[in-house]
């Protein structure tokens, strides 16, 4: 539907109006909270059926254009708005989103006007604002509004998944005990495989027959072979079994 149509009428479940993307017209500044009501509005607007926002447009349906915004940007234009507007948008919606939304320029009673149409969103959209929150909105007739609960809820979700213990990775720690300490006393150039020194974790463990093997003639620890052989006759017999450095 043109621009002049939908300006025409008021603000509906698929309609919003802003006199400005960053200025704040009342108190003469510019406010990252005019920033969030933007991307509040196109947020809610993915989270339900899609919609218009219309930016130069102020709440009596009156264009005012886009002067205060684009002293705001660089290049001060519309081509620079609508970069502007693109990148604050995926850094708060994340790409995907945006893609789903198309802003153009238009001409409605000689003013300059945004126009940003919004596709509905087939997941759901959480908004970071500027205060790093991250919100879930949504469109509830002519208005935008957060849904309670929703981010704490997928936050807790999360949580308890990185909390709960895992039984495979008690049982390995269990199985490298006794072998653990004897194995991180092992001069650096006998603990990896083929020589390399390993990741500093005890997931590796040192049986006796992979001792014996790195003792051999052709060991890379030739220089430290007394000390090894030391060190392999106090591994336990717990160790016996090779534990995988994937385990």
């Amino acid at each position: 539907m043109p621009s002049e149509e939908l300006i025409a009428a008021d603000e509906t479940h698929d309609v919003e109006f802003k006199s400005t993307a960053r200025w704040n017209v009342r108190d003469g500044c510019k406010d990252k909270r005019m920033e969030d009501a933007v991307v509040k509005t196109i947020a809610g607007f993915l989270n339900a059926d899609g919609g218009t926002l219309f930016i130069g447009v102020d709440d009596a349906r009156t264009p005012i254009g886009l002067d205060h915004d684009l002293a705001l940007v660089k290049p001060p234009n519309a081509d620079g708005l609508v970069n502007w507007l693109t990148t604050h948008l995926i850094g708060a919606l994340r790409h995907t989103p945006v893609m789903r939304t198309r802003s153009r320029i238009d001409w409605v009673r000689g003013r300059e006007i945004c126009r940003v149409d919004v596709a509905r969103s087939s997941s759901p959209v959480h908004a970071r604002m500027s205060d790093k929150r991250e919100v879930f909105w949504v469109r509830m007739s002519n208005s935008t509004r957060a849904l309670p609960g929703s981010r704490s809820r997928t936050t807790s979700a999360n949580a308890g998944r990185r909390s709960r213990p895992s039984a495979r990775s008690a049982d390995v720690r269990e199985r490298v005990r006794d072998a653990g300490e004897t194995f991180a006393a092992l001069p650096a150039g006998c603990r990896g495989r083929h020589g390399r020194r390993p990741r500093p974790t005890i997931r590796y463990a040192v049986t006796v027959p992979t001792a014996e093997r790195r003792l051999g003639s052709g060991s890379p620890c030739r220089r430290n072979s007394s000390r090894c052989t030391a060190i392999a006759s106090r591994i336990p017999a717990s160790a016996s079994s090779t534990v995988s450095p994937t385990e």
